[in-house]
């Protein structure tokens, strides 16, 4: 089984996080067309339909009180300075509610995860809904990780680059191999984005 607390330094419990600078225009935007200025600190886009100019501090950082639980990738948290935010976890995509069994035990993994303790947020960027992605820390555990690994959630490869790739792509075919979740009991008759898409047509 993949050893999750050597990836998460014990800092991100502790101190409020940062987002992590993402370099200049050569080369260095992330998947959604943004990056963060070294100079200013300004986040800004250059693709069309994504967020607008953001700063470090719009982005929820750090120890944060949970409120409550979409689905399983999708919670809603009350950030230090008191502001109400939904997160959308980062580099994971959980089958909906309306997926049924799978659905369902998905959130269920969720709430057993994290409900009752403390909670810490490493931003990543921000979706087109102004949601805030992020990793969610409890303690020393990748809670998006563990989701993967336990088979409760895909690594979502369209946004992977925003994590560490091979951690997560690892713990998806550990859950594979080992018949876990959404590749075994709760396997849902669509992949989540093809369930979502059916669901607009």
């Amino acid at each position: 089984m993949l050893t999750l607390a050597k990836n998460v330094a014990p800092l991100f419990i502790l101190t409020i996080l940062g987002i992590a600078p993402v370099n200049g225009h050569g080369g260095g935007l992330d998947l959604q067309g943004c990056h963060t200025d070294k100079k200013t600190r300004i986040r800004h886009c250059h693709r069309s339909g994504v967020s607008t100019i953001t700063s470090d501090s719009d982005m929820v950082a750090g120890l944060a009180t949970l409120v409550s639980i979409g689905d399983g990738d999708t919670v809603r948290v009350i950030s230090g300075k008191g502001v109400k935010v939904t997160i959308r976890l980062a580099c994971i995509d959980a089958p909906e509610t309306s997926h049924g069994a799978s659905g369902e035990w998905s959130t269920k993994t969720l709430k057993r995860l994290i409900v009752g303790k403390s909670i810490s947020l490493k931003p990543k960027t921000k979706d087109k809904y102004g949601r805030t992605v992020a990793e969610i820390f409890t303690e020393n555990m990748n809670i998006n990780l563990q989701m993967v690994e336990v088979g409760a959630a895909y690594a979502y490869r369209q946004y992977l680059k925003q994590c560490d790739q091979s951690t997560y792509l690892n713990a998806e075919t550990y859950a594979r191999n080992k018949g876990l979740g959404v590749w075994g009991p709760y396997k849902p008759a669509q992949l989540p984005w093809e369930h979502r898409r059916s669901r607009r047509r």
